[in-house]
């Protein structure tokens, strides 16, 4: 009888959990559904680029300064092992004061007097650097397993989704774009759509300091994310369904699984592994998110970099890196 008992109450245990994360997540926003309106706008003034170009042969990564930690050079490596003939830059604080200045007036004082943490500015500032000369942006503990052109050249806008775990651990969402690996073309219009999604939800806040975290909805994956099904949802006839990628033709952005471009998971804790566990086992029922349980599960939820990859994200900057800076011009692989 007591067995019984402790029977029925585990089981009722785990249905109150499903039930409550399936109450949390947030498995289709409302951002999604077709908006005749906003749709009318996005047409009008960020149409789609109808012209084919070759695979923009570039790689940006970012700083403030251009001392690094020693740590990230088998990252910044993994790019010129992978694209030995690209051209990287390497922007610095000034170097995006300069850009803006140039190249983006318009958005200057927004840029020194709303965007207060670095991050929100650094966010902005990899929008602006790859509509003004596409390629690739990379973080600096996002390495380059495999070429990819043969992606590039079909796809003129290139932005994977996060883990779907950490979009359902840590936003409740069934989605999340990721900021820190990202290809396009120069000029393509998504980058001046989500400037203007950003500029209009952060001129609505009080200009108070914000910290890291809260960079992640003002500049960050979250407002991108709003972003692209905004834009998804506009070009739905042309592009096809965000679910399964979009892509649909040439001037489309691209959104792939996880899988190919971010498999590696943030393990600086054993959080997200621990609800990992938990998600997926109650939430199979997304195409995407089965994929990814199932890979976590074969490896008993440790991170294994897949051999077909073509990027990965390491999170170093959740652990934060040690040792004295170099100059990342010293590091040999013409930067």
């Amino acid at each position: 009888m007591i067995l019984k008992r402790k029977v029925i109450v585990r089981t009722l245990i785990g249905l109150a959990i499903v039930y409550w994360l399936h109450r949390k997540l947030n498995f289709e926003s409302d951002a999604y559904y077709p908006d005749q309106k906003l749709g009318n706008f996005i047409h009008s003034r960020f149409p789609l680029p109808q012209a084919v170009l070759p695979s923009v042969k570039i790689v940006h990564f970012m700083n403030k300064n251009h001392l690094l930690f020693p740590e990230y050079r088998p990252y910044l490596a993994s790019w010129r092992r992978v694209y030995p003939n690209y051209d990287f830059y390497f922007w610095t604080d000034a170097d995006i004061d300069r850009l803006l200045a140039s190249r983006y007036p318009m958005f200057k004082s927004f840029y020194d007097e709303r965007l207060g943490h670095p991050l929100e500015r650094s966010d902005f500032a990899r929008v602006l650097v790859l509509h003004a000369f596409g390629g690739w942006y990379a973080d600096l503990d996002a390495g380059s397993q495999l070429n990819a052109e043969n992606l590039t050249k079909r796809h003129s806008l290139i932005v994977p989704l996060e883990p779907f775990i950490h979009a359902m651990v840590a936003f409740k969402r069934r989605r999340l774009v990721n900021n820190a690996i990202m290809y396009s073309i120069p000029g393509h219009p998504f980058w001046m759509f989500l400037a203007c999604r950003i500029i209009d939800l952060v001129s609505e806040l009080p200009q108070v300091p914000r910290n890291k975290a809260e960079a992640v909805e003002t500049t960050g994956p979250l407002v991108m994310t709003l972003a692209m099904e905004q834009f998804a949802a506009a070009n739905a006839a042309t592009c096809g369904d965000l679910d399964k990628g979009l892509g649909g033709s040439y001037g489309c952005p691209y959104v792939p699984w996880p899988r190919r471009f971010l498999p590696l998971f943030d393990n600086t804790s054993n959080f997200v592994a621990g609800w990992a566990r938990i998600m997926c086992y109650t939430v199979l029922y997304v195409p995407g998110i089965i994929d990814e349980c199932q890979r976590m599960r074969a490896f008993d939820f440790v991170n294994v970099l897949p051999a077909d990859a073509y990027t990965y994200h390491a999170f170093l900057h959740r652990t934060g890196a040690k040792g004295d800076q170099v100059n990342v011009s010293d590091w040999g692989l013409n930067i």
